[in-house]
């Protein structure tokens, strides 16, 4: 089954308040989802000092981050509030991190003794905030990296074309299809723009 972006505005809202009760990492992990349209592979993969400079701020400036999947590298920018979220996990629950340990650490060793999470782990944490904040659609890790192309998409900040190299997608008829733009959305523009 394929999994949806999480269209509701409301919705993005409710997760990150379920979060912010719940643990500040998995805040993060969700909001740094859905602000870089990165897969879970890569977003796991990041490394402190990666984000995060000696002084211990986030990093305003360009991130390259080669995709595991693709062999293509991409070049990030990371958003000012996405910034302050980062800073804040750091400075309260990591503070004494080494810049080489996971952004995303896991309480228990993986196969390799890292403590990074998995994609399973964060499956789990996507889909249990999910059904706690009333969404009954078919979400996953895939949702965060969709819900950033919807949104963008939808709320005029980003171009077809400029999603399509995002994605890396061979089409602009793959990447409508991949963010979920579904044909009610397209009837609803022909019948909304009348010249």
């Amino acid at each position: 089954m394929t999994v949806q972006p999480i269209r509701e505005k409301e919705k993005i809202a409710d997760m990150k308040r379920w979060f912010r009760g719940q643990s500040l990492r998995d805040e993060l992990l969700f909001t740094f989802g859905i602000n870089v349209p990165l897969r879970i592979s890569d977003l796991l993969s990041f490394k402190i000092g990666e984000v995060i400079d000696e002084r211990g701020r986030a990093i305003d400036y360009y991130i390259d981050r080669t995709e595991k999947k693709t062999g293509k590298t991409k070049t990030l920018k990371i958003s000012p509030k996405l910034r302050r979220l980062i800073e804040n996990y750091i400075k309260t629950e990591r503070p004494d991190a080494d810049p080489n340990e996971y952004l995303f650490r896991s309480r228990k060793k993986n196969k390799d003794g890292e403590y990074v999470l998995t994609r399973i782990q964060a499956y789990r944490i996507i889909q249990r905030a999910a059904r706690a904040c009333g969404i009954n659609y078919s979400i996953g890790t895939h949702t965060c990296r969709k819900t950033f192309g919807y949104h963008a998409l939808r709320d005029g900040k980003a171009t077809l074309p400029i999603l399509q190299q995002l994605y890396n997608h061979s089409s602009q008829q793959d990447t409508l299809i991949y963010i979920g733009i579904t044909q009610d959305e397209i009837d609803e523009v022909m019948l909304t723009v009348d010249l």
